[in-house]
């Protein structure tokens, strides 16, 4: 009806934004994540270098790796480098660590399975919502690998300075030894 009356409306093409508004919408979206989880303010630099480094190696794994192997890439570097972060800084990793998984957290695709859903597209449903369980079930999967990995090798670095002591004692034993016999 009210084609009729006014006409069709004239299509426009769509404008893509600048690259400049996707690092805007980041840094927004970081600091907002860490100000929502009352992270103190000299910490919000810190976490907006987290989201970024798991936003921008989420979309380059993308590219090469697919979606849900992408999303495991940004999780691992969140995990690194909060690990990292957490161990330089003497600080918690989940400074840095929750607002940068919360960057790669893919509530939209979510949305559009359960509207599928409604709209009696079944198999279109089931498929997204197969989708975001892959993904976060690689989230979860990159930020354990993240964590643990780090802590193996601090584990091993432990164990050769561990061992590295005891050699050195042996050997300041047998040094002394020695020296007294003569």
């Amino acid at each position: 009806l009210v084609s009729q009356v006014a006409g069709t409306p004239p299509l426009q093409a769509i404008e893509r934004l600048p690259r400049w508004t996707e690092w805007g919408a980041l840094v927004v979206a970081s600091i907002s994540f860490g100000l929502l989880l009352k992270a103190e303010p000299r910490d919000l630099g810190w976490i907006v270098v987290a989201g970024a480094v798991g936003y921008f190696t989420s979309r380059l794994g993308g590219r090469w790796l697919g979606p849900e192997l992408g999303t495991f890439a940004g999780a691992f570097a969140v995990g690194m480098g909060s690990n990292l972060y957490a161990r330089w800084l003497d600080k918690p990793e989940a400074i840095t660590e929750v607002p940068g998984i919360l960057i790669l957290v893919p509530g939209s695709i979510g949305f559009r399975g359960i509207t599928a859903m409604l709209d009696n597209e079944v198999v279109s449903g089931v498929e997204t919502g197969f989708r975001v369980l892959l993904i976060a079930s690689s989230l979860v999967a990159g930020l354990l690998t993240g964590i643990f990995l780090l802590r193996a090798i601090d584990d091993l670095e432990q164990g050769l300075r561990a061992r590295g002591a005891a050699i050195t004692r042996q050997l300041a034993s047998a040094a002394e030894f020695g020296i007294f016999s003569g």
